[in-house]
């Protein structure tokens, strides 16, 4: 079956390191993760009024600071996210803001060195040409009779059972038969530089939309191929 072809309209860009073991001390006392997330995240336009601490449920604490425009960068006990959104400039830019971030965390402590990797990507998207969601998602299901929509996730496991990615396929809600596709994918253990797991990210995502039989087109430096 051929190829079907998108435009990426908006993406949304989410990363997750998770550290070896739960960094207590370094929420109990955020003031050294606070100088250090101001110091590399300054130039995104971070202030100290960008700067949030949250410790009312321990399983849920965390120390924030969102970039102005772009998104956050948010330090739970057992992880860092880094959420970038729609006014993402570049892949580029997306990549050293998440550099910056490694370089803020392990100048602080040796203990948030990052064990292992989750990014995902949430892309809207409209067809090219005569394809639709409609006749796309025929390929991998039908719906029942009457105001029903699919929804159709594909979850990849690792040699081990785990969950090493998957992808989500639904009908845009920014867009009527446009696309939205949310992929998640795994890099497991520890990564010698942001080049190298941007390259595995890269290429299980590449062979993720070979599986769903898609192909994605941009005028801009930070969609997806």
């Amino acid at each position: 079956m051929s190829i079907a072809r998108a435009e990426s309209q908006r993406v949304h860009v989410n990363y997750t390191g998770y550290f070896a073991e739960p960094v207590f001390h370094m929420l109990g006392n955020p003031a050294p993760l606070y100088g250090s997330l101001l110091r590399h995240l300054g130039s995104y336009r971070a202030g100290v009024k960008d700067l949030s601490t949250n410790l009312a449920v321990l399983t849920e604490a965390n120390v924030t600071c969102y970039l102005p425009d772009l998104g956050f960068v948010r330090v739970w006990l057992d992880r860092v996210e880094v959420f970038l959104g729609a006014n993402l400039r570049t892949t580029d830019e997306g990549k050293q803001i998440v550099q910056d971030t490694w370089i803020a965390l392990t100048e602080v402590d040796e203990a948030l060195r990052l064990q292992r990797h989750q990014v995902s990507l949430s892309i809207w998207a409209r067809f090219l040409g005569e394809e639709t969601f409609s006749t796309y998602i025929r390929r991998f299901a039908t719906s029942p009779k009457g105001a029903w929509t699919p929804s159709v996730e594909f979850v990849e496991l690792a040699a081990d059972g785990t969950r090493a990615g998957s992808v989500k396929l639904e009908e845009s809600g920014m867009l009527k038969e446009g696309l939205f596709v949310h992929s998640v994918i795994s890099v497991g253990g520890v990564v010698s530089s942001l080049e190298e797991l941007a390259s595995t990210a890269q290429g299980a995502f590449t062979a993720q939309l070979k599986e769903v039989q898609l192909e994605f087109s941009t005028s801009d430096e930070t969609g997806a191929r």
